[in-house]
């Protein structure tokens, strides 16, 4: 092969190279993307019952290519099984480290600290039973971004909360 015709595959390549990076990463997220991070729950015991209170880290990804920054607010966020699909303790109550409605502007990063606590209320020893059950449990639930007509969905990563017998 020439070095002419060589040099043109090269320049090809990188242009192609350069198109397609740009797709990478946070770029293509046009719409919010949440995960969850540091998921943990610690459940407490006394004579009336069983309580639950833990937190995560939730992380909210907009790109540059969004159409406009977004409201985000909190659906349903449950405790559920190690699968994410059955809530063992549903509609947990959070506090967050940011206020809500978020706005999430395009190229945003944001991370929200938030805690749930059940305060007076208990749960039967029968969900005290379920979620110290193996292979563990995970925190799940769904935002709703503004951007977006239908809700977007959030799992943790499996994890055994603490206070188990």
């Amino acid at each position: 092969m020439s070095t002419a015709r060589l040099s043109l595959h090269t320049a090809l390549f990188a242009a192609f190279s350069t198109l397609f990076t740009g797709c990478i990463g946070d770029d293509a997220i046009v719409f919010v993307d949440p995960s969850i991070s540091a998921p943990q729950a610690g459940i407490t015991g006394s004579v009336l019952g069983s309580t639950v209170t833990g937190s995560f880290q939730l992380r909210l990804v907009l790109g540059p290519r969004a159409s406009g920054s977004s409201s985000v607010t909190f659906g349903a966020v449950n405790i559920t099984d190690d699968a994410g699909k059955t809530a063992l303790v549903s509609s947990l109550s959070l506090t967050t480290s940011k206020p809500f409605p978020l706005d999430v502007p395009p190229s945003s990063d944001i991370t929200i600290d938030v805690t749930f606590d059940l305060a007076d209320k208990t749960v039967p020893q029968a969900t005290v039973d379920a979620l110290c059950a193996a292979p563990g449990i995970t925190i799940s639930g769904t935002i709703q971004d503004s951007l977006q007509n239908a809700a977007t969905p959030f799992v943790s990563e499996s994890f055994i909360p603490s206070g188990c017998p």
